[in-house]
């Protein structure tokens, strides 16, 4: 018996750490844009955002475990609507629209259909709730206020809608991975869900348990996601659990969505005749609820470019709004010192949902905005520039005069040097389209470590190279490539100056996600979080003043996300810094 409860709890401590690792939930892009928008517009808890919640599976969840952090626990988000005052579900949905507003770069290298994965969540809720509602057409259950269902119709449709809760989280976190679970049971026949087992150790109901219970969701809904895909007759009692399964069935049959799934073991009928639903019900629900499922996924815009652009513009509106809104509620509350306490959690709620939004707004928006004054500013100057800087060479020919002559030849050597500084920072936040090509990455970081030895071995500093045995090709452009890694170890070796010590490159590949992350440590003097946070800024300088213009890393990362990679650090004061260079593999063949 102890040895099973260490196994369940080691399982739960692996399951947990993965879970840390995929991040927040998120919603899908066009359904955050909505989020958004009618926040700009309405800072308050909306019929219209009501609706959006109630169809959206993880602003359901969110709602949901938001409400359960209290003394009761509701089942539904009827129930959730009463227990959680507006403040309270107003942090919840935004905080996940925000994190929605991520995931645009991740889709565009993964053919995962997202809006399908959201379909087919919303599918399975709308047949639970429509065949339920049918069983009890003769029972005279509770009715939920304002929607005239019964706790039981209510409670069908939410496990519907949360029934695939982890397959969404993973489409978020690790949208190629799982694409290649259902690439596994598609070519080689597998069943996805040991094809989820073999790529992720875990399958997504498993995950979904135990995701279900870390947000304290309640342990019908755990059931419900942990046991959809067993039999019904091996099932606890559990009257909507049979629901979800044959709704599931039916979905996956009138390809509602996308789900992974391919043949099932048992057909919608069968299912249908075991849970008691006539011919008549299964063929009127195979006409109706397309119809209802289109309605339902043209509320949610799924159909609807992700628009970036407008998500920002409403984030930014949102973040005035909600800025304006904690000084408003903190004056107010604290003139109320019974509710000193609570108001000041809340206050700290609304602070920090617009500390995040400000930091997508300043990485998103202002970056790019920046960046056309950078670009605009070089484009402006780098021709005059170049004017003076040829005229100064002529008349420096022509002139007789010594020290005229030295004037002119300062005057355009400076020309020159600020020209190339121009054109440095056009290149830097303006990269030029890469040249994409299968490239073998081993000569190239071979070469520069070599390079760069010598010059460490003069400061009694030392490079090392660890690379795997193969090294497969990366889809870059060579040249780009060598000019980041370049940039890259060039600061790692101003880092060890002061005190000489060592810079390792090392190399994994992950064939799974169909990238290559090459990484650089050094030993050095490292950044505190300030200087860390600015270390990709244009002219930001961590060096002595005279010591490098402070572009290097910013050209280093432009080029690499300009090849569809993505180069991020780490670091801490005294302890040294690591940069890792994350790029695309080539396809084999």
């Amino acid at each position: 018996m102890a040895s099973d409860q260490d196994d369940i709890a080691s399982l739960d401590s692996r399951l947990d750490s993965f879970l840390d690792a995929l991040g927040p939930l998120s919603t899908v892009s066009s359904v955050a844009r909505l989020v958004l928008e009618l926040l700009a517009e309405d800072l308050s808890p909306s019929e219209d955002l009501k609706t959006i919640v109630r169809y959206d599976p993880i602003l359901t969840a969110a709602v949901l475990s938001a409400a359960a952090t209290g003394p009761e626990k509701p089942l539904t988000l009827v129930e959730a609507w009463q227990i959680l005052p507006p403040a309270q579900i107003l942090s919840a949905v935004l905080r996940t629209a925000v994190a929605g507003i991520d995931i645009q770069a991740d889709q565009a290298t993964s053919s995962l259909d997202r809006p399908g994965l959201w379909r087919h969540s919303l599918a399975v809720a709308l047949i639970s709730r429509a065949a339920a509602q049918r069983l009890a057409a003769h029972t005279a259950g509770p009715l939920e206020p304002k929607t005239g269902q019964s706790a039981e119709t209510e409670l069908a449709y939410t496990a519907g809608l949360l029934h695939d809760l982890a397959k969404l989280l993973l489409s978020t976190a690790m949208p190629k991975s799982l694409s290649r679970t259902w690439q596994l049971a598609r070519t080689g026949g597998e069943d996805l869900l040991d094809a989820e087992r073999r790529v992720f150790h875990f399958d997504h109901t498993t995950l979904g348990r135990r995701l279900a219970r870390n947000l304290h969701l309640p342990s019908s809904l755990a059931k419900t996601i942990w046991l959809h895909h067993h039999p019904c007759q091996m099932l606890p009692e559990q009257s909507y659990l049979p629901l979800v399964i044959f709704a599931d069935t039916l979905a996956h049959e009138l390809s509602l969505g996308e789900s992974g799934n391919l043949d099932l073991p048992v057909t919608a009928a069968e299912l249908a005749d075991q849970i008691g639903l006539t011919s008549d019900c299964l063929a009127e629900l195979s006409r109706n609820i397309p119809q209802e499922l289109d309605d339902a996924a043209q509320a949610l815009a799924l159909d609807e470019p992700a628009e970036p652009q407008r998500s920002i513009q409403a984030l930014a509106r949102v973040v005035a709004n909600t800025t304006r809104l904690h000084a408003q509620l903190k004056d107010e509350l604290a003139q109320q010192s019974a509710q000193l306490a609570d108001a000041e959690g809340l206050s700290h709620r609304f602070a920090e949902i617009a500390r995040q939004a400000a930091h997508k707004l300043d990485r998103k928006a202002l970056d790019a905005e920046l960046a056309q004054v950078a670009v605009g500013a070089a484009h402006e100057l780098n021709n005059p520039l170049a004017v003076i800087a040829g005229r100064c060479q002529i008349l420096a020919k022509q002139e007789t005069d010594p020290q005229k002559k030295e004037a002119l030849e300062l005057i355009g050597s400076q020309a020159r040097q600020a020209a190339d500084i121009a054109s440095e920072l056009l290149g830097a936040v303006q990269p030029p389209t890469p040249s994409q090509k299968p490239t073998q990455l081993e000569p190239i970081i071979r070469k520069l470590c070599a390079a760069l030895a010598g010059k460490a071995q003069a400061s009694d500093s030392e490079v090392t190279c660890e690379l795997p045995s193969h090294l497969p090709a990366a889809l870059i452009d060579s040249e780009m490539f060598e000019q980041s890694l370049l940039e890259v170890l060039k600061n790692a070796l101003a880092a060890l100056a002061e005190k000489p010590g060592t810079i390792c490159v090392r190399c994994r590949v992950d064939e799974l996600q169909e990238k290559v992350t090459l990484e650089v440590a050094d030993s050095g003097i490292g950044m505190d979080a300030a200087v860390a946070r600015n270390a990709f800024v244009p002219f930001f300088s961590f060096a002595p003043a005279g010591r490098g213009r402070g572009l290097g890393l910013t050209r280093a990362k432009a080029f690499i996300e300009a090849n569809q990679g993505r180069l991020w650090l780490r670091s801490r004061p005294g302890q040294g810094t690591t940069v890792w260079m994350a790029l695309p593999l080539a396809k084999k063949g």
